[in-house]
């Protein structure tokens, strides 16, 4: 009998429509040659530190400003003092009965371990950035008269509320890094320049003006 006959060779599988070429994702049809950006580092190799504020620097640029801006020298530098004893109030849950007593010495300097403790786990050590954190920086400032405020009504025939609003755009001003002009309405510049013109300049002095006769 005759030998029988070797099988058909398999037909080649044919290519993928046109448009599935097209609808594939633009991932997948990367060109070879195009290199990813890479991201931003420092110069230790890690990621770009953002650039932060320097808090303890407000109290320099206070002095700064008030020397600058303050010719008769009424802002004085204020040092907080905290008190021997604290008062601390706390819950232990949810429907536990507040508790208030006073934390000696050892026991705020315990208190603070723990805090920086349960911060340190937190973080992992600060591997771990912390966001949505705020931070509460405490600067005081104090407006001293060289008289009693009687006497720098009466006697000198000063508005000692014109000092004191003074004082206050010279600190909100040195807080929000923001010229004096800028935090006040422009109705009211002309009359804070005519007791305060040492705040403004030609420039700022002439807002109020332009805005009038628009």
């Amino acid at each position: 009998s005759a030998p029988a006959a070797p099988p058909p060779p398999s037909p080649s599988p044919s290519p993928p429509p046109a448009n599935e070429v097209q609808n594939q994702p633009t991932a997948e049809r990367k060109p070879n040659n195009q290199a990813e950006t890479p991201a931003p580092t420092d110069n230790d190799g890690g990621e770009a530190a953002e650039e932060t504020d320097d808090f303890t620097q407000v109290p320099n640029a206070l002095d700064s400003q008030s020397e600058v801006l303050d010719p008769e020298g009424a802002l004085r530098p204020t040092t907080i003092t905290p008190a021997e004893a604290l008062t601390r109030t706390r819950q232990q849950g949810l429907l536990g009965k507040r508790e208030t007593n006073s934390l000696t010495v050892d026991e705020r300097r315990a208190e603070k371990n723990k805090t920086f403790d349960l911060l340190d786990a937190l973080s992992r050590s600060g591997a771990l950035t912390i966001e949505d954190a705020s931070v509460h920086v405490l600067v005081a400032a104090t407006h001293v008269f060289a008289q009693s405020v009687l006497h720098t009504a009466v006697q000198k025939n000063v508005n000692p509320i014109e000092r004191i609003e003074r004082s206050a755009l010279i600190v909100a001003s040195t807080v929000y890094a923001l010229p004096p002009p800028s935090l006040l309405p422009p109705v009211q510049r002309e009359r804070v320049a005519a007791h305060s013109p040492q705040l403004f300049d030609a420039a700022d002095l002439a807002l109020p003006a332009e805005e009038g006769a628009k």
